[in-house]
């Protein structure tokens, strides 16, 4: 049988799991492929690619403030779930949609799921370790962002360059 700690520090240490696959995903996706994919594959501006983010970021804010008072009341069994299934709509939304709205709501649906999952994490921390806990989710996130963006950069490296193509024919 675990003690508490051990529970506690299991139970840590999925959460900080959680919180590195969502905020790879994310940082993966905004930075690197959702303005690749949406300029060159579906056509949109980089107008709109600048609108998405900036939507998602807004709503990953405003969301907080909900998901405060849905950790306070709902089981993490429910609501983690719920999360992942609206930032796998949210992806969906952006892959399947033609349009610039479904680029703009499948990213403000994937900042709407994510925002929880700080939350959950913050929510974990004890008093007496808050130092160490809150520098070890920092680290957790900040890795994200670095590493996130790596498998499309080197995907997209691997791809021929439609820019440089589109100059070398206009030389000839």
């Amino acid at each position: 049988m675990m003690s508490g700690r051990s529970a506690f520090k299991l139970s840590t240490l999925m959460l900080f799991t959680v919180l590195f696959c969502t905020e790879f995903v994310r940082s993966a996706f905004l930075f690197s492929f959702l303005p690749n994919f949406a300029v060159n594959e579906s056509g949109q501006t980089v107008a709109w690619v600048g609108l998405a983010v900036s939507l998602h970021y807004t709503a990953d804010t405003l969301i907080k403030c909900v998901a405060g008072y849905l950790l306070d009341r709902f089981s993490l069994r429910w609501l983690l779930p719920a999360t992942f299934v609206l930032m796998l709509s949210g992806l969906a939304a952006v892959f399947f949609s033609p349009y610039a709205w479904g680029l703009v709501a499948g990213s403000v649906m994937l900042g709407m799921g994510a925002s929880p999952i700080w939350l959950i994490c913050l929510e974990k921390i004890r008093l007496t370790e808050r130092a160490a806990q809150i520098g070890a989710i920092y680290t957790v996130w900040l890795a994200c962002i670095g590493l996130g963006p790596t498998p499309c950069i080197s995907r997209a490296s691997a791809l021929p360059n439609k820019q440089q193509d589109c100059e070398e024919d206009s030389f000839s």
